[in-house]
């Protein structure tokens, strides 16, 4: 069985600067980066049947991102609080703004959810296409 929420939360991530890759082997998400950082020794990649057993793991960039904080706005019932969020990714420094705006509408927990919910499915689209 895959471990979909590690996946997810691999996806959302948001740190381009590690490598997480799925281990289709063991079915377990696994950081890719210095073994003094980890804990963990890196993969091999010049075993050659490392090419076909790691596959990186999507991430999220800025552009998609944006479109689903976005989506966020829209999805909203308060036609108040969506006007917040409109308004704070129309700052320089959105996600900044953004980050805001949850903590002055208090919808940390209804972005939490709308966020892991569209990760869900674009890792289960990848999974699939695997």
């Amino acid at each position: 069985m895959h471990d979909v929420e590690a996946l997810i939360d691999a996806y959302l991530e948001g740190d381009h600067s590690f490598a997480f890759y799925y281990d289709l082997a063991e079915k377990k998400v696994v950081l890719d980066e210095d073994p003094a950082i980890t804990g963990e020794p890196g993969i091999d990649w010049d075993d050659e049947e490392s090419d076909e057993r790691y596959m990186a793991v999507p991430k999220m960039d800025s552009f998609e991102a944006y479109k689903l904080r976005e989506s966020f706005a829209e999805s909203l019932d308060s036609e108040k609080a969506a006007e917040v969020f409109r308004l704070a990714l129309s700052h320089k420094k959105p996600f900044r703004h953004f980050k805001d705006a949850l903590y002055e509408t208090e919808l940390w927990d209804e972005w939490n959810a709308f966020e892991h919910s569209y990760a869900k499915k674009e890792i289960e689209k990848w999974l699939k296409a695997l």
